[in-house]
């Protein structure tokens, strides 16, 4: 699961908001998506499953773009094959929300951590 941005100019595009660019490191004006795929560990193929434009946050301020993210997330499991286990993501989807939602999907998630991450262990 990542997000893909795309600059676009422009005032009544749908979805158009400023997100953050990894090219230039740093929030730009214009769309996003989030993709979800499948990656074929034989081959090392891989295989769009879901893409979703990421809505602006002035829709809906009640929900982030990780909500949606997980209700993204939530739609698609239903058709990943029972045998995915792992859910691979950005660092940007390493937060608690996103943990908990793959988890309750029968997910694990690998991913790098985030620079403001705090690990704490179970005892």
């Amino acid at each position: 699961m990542d997000a893909s941005f795309i600059a676009k100019s422009g005032k009544k595009t749908f979805g158009l908001d400023w997100f953050y660019g990894g090219c230039h490191s740093r929030t730009e004006r214009g769309l996003e998506v989030s993709v979800i795929a499948v990656v074929d560990r034989v081959t090392k193929d891989s295989y769009a499953l879901n893409a979703q434009q990421t809505h602006d946050q002035r829709q809906n301020p009640l929900l982030t773009r990780i909500d949606y993210a997980l209700v993204q997330l939530e739609q698609t499991r239903l058709y990943l094959p029972s045998r995915v286990k792992y859910l691979v993501v950005d660092a940007a989807y390493a937060v608690e929300k996103i943990i908990t939602g793959a988890l309750s999907c029968d997910l694990q998630v690998v991913s790098k951590l985030r620079k403001d991450a705090n690990l704490r262990y179970r005892l």
